[in-house]
């Protein structure tokens, strides 16, 4: 479990940084709960959230997801799917310091049944468990004036006894489902990983995306998705976990696994990739389709190599990226494929 800042401006703005600035705001990511949420009765795409705790707060939505049996009725029944906000560059109330939602490390849910300074209110244990499990403080603990609907990742925050197999709740007055529509995660940088060498896992990231490659061709052939399983998962999980683990030690062995998941099948960059590839004159063009097959492998080295990257591996991480941007933008480039490639975002992930 992570150790979260304590509870004051100095320490708040050491961890997170300083909100409304650019170096805060650089560091939000898209969380996309597991399952379904509403906010004004409109469904949620994604949670903005500050990536030094957003995996803290995807696992505690996996948690209230496992504990009511992956079952969407049973979450409306105990309002968990009920979003009431998260960031928000404000100050509190009444105060001239700033408030956990302006560092993008506090969420409200339920805010209709869980108002402010009515105790504990009536915020369902599930709920309340699944984030003290990831250390974070809940606001119906609070000294005084309480705010259960709230949960921030600041110190203080008591740890929850491991979950019970029987507290799945009793649906009571579910809430009428709105289908959202899928967004993919934004996923958290290399610079996460403690003090470990991305480069040195690149063989099992090459590894991983070579499966993912064989897996869509496959299924786009009319293969067996069955045998895909047998022949496949086995593999890709034990990748997973290799690679989860390395990076993310104080990560659930089931996050280590979605988060290493999510770093290598990064669609958004390698769509970014390919076309900027094409904006400089890749002959043949490369198809935009976000997958980081041979065709584009090939390209991104004939580029390292055309630029004298030292490292020539068709691997497009954060120098690569850069590189290319700038070759994207130079005076040949029209205004309008600038555009297009700055449409999609940028995310440096691998390498």
């Amino acid at each position: 479990m992570a150790t979260w800042p304590a509870d004051n401006q100095k320490a708040l703005i050491a961890y997170y940084g300083t909100p409304k600035s650019a170096a805060l705001e650089s560091q939000l990511v898209d969380v996309v709960p597991p399952f379904k949420m509403y906010y004004e009765g409109k469904p949620v795409k994604a949670i903005k959230f500050h990536k030094k705790c957003a995996f803290a707060l995807l696992a505690a939505l996996n948690e209230i997801w496992d504990q009511c049996k992956r079952d969407q009725k049973q979450v409306d029944a105990i309002f968990a799917s009920v979003y009431d906000g998260a960031y928000n560059p404000r100050k509190i109330a009444g105060s001239s310091n700033w408030s956990s939602h302006a560092f993008a490390a506090a969420i409200d849910i339920n805010a209709a049944h869980n108002g402010f300074n009515t105790g504990h209110g009536n915020m369902h244990p599930i709920v309340i468990a699944a984030f003290k499990r990831q250390g974070a403080r809940w606001g119906g603990d609070y000294h005084g004036r309480t705010d259960p609907m709230h949960f921030e990742f600041i110190a203080g925050g008591t740890i929850a006894e491991p979950p019970s197999k029987t507290s799945v709740p009793t649906i009571t007055k579910p809430i009428a489902p709105v289908a959202p529509t899928p967004v993919p995660i934004s996923q958290p940088t290399t610079t996460e990983a403690k003090s470990m060498d991305i480069i040195a896992l690149l063989p099992l990231f090459m590894q991983a995306l070579s499966i993912g490659s064989t897996v869509v061709t496959t299924l786009n052939g009319g293969g067996s998705i069955l045998e895909l399983i047998k022949t496949e998962a086995p593999t890709l999980i034990n990748l997973f976990t290799s690679i989860g683990s390395k990076l993310y030690p104080d990560l659930t062995p089931h996050d280590q696994v979605q988060v290493a998941a999510m770093i290598i099948y990064d669609k958004p960059t390698v769509t970014k990739v390919q076309a900027q590839l094409n904006t400089i004159g890749q002959d043949p063009p490369l198809i935009v389709d976000g997958s980081l097959g041979a065709k584009t492998k090939a390209a991104v080295m004939a580029f390292q190599k055309a630029k004298g990257l030292a490292d020539v591996d068709g691997w497009p991480g954060p120098l690569t990226q850069a590189a290319l941007a700038m070759a994207a933008i130079a005076p040949k480039a029209t205004a309008a494929t600038v555009a297009a490639i700055n449409a999609a975002p940028l995310v440096a992930l691998k390498g």
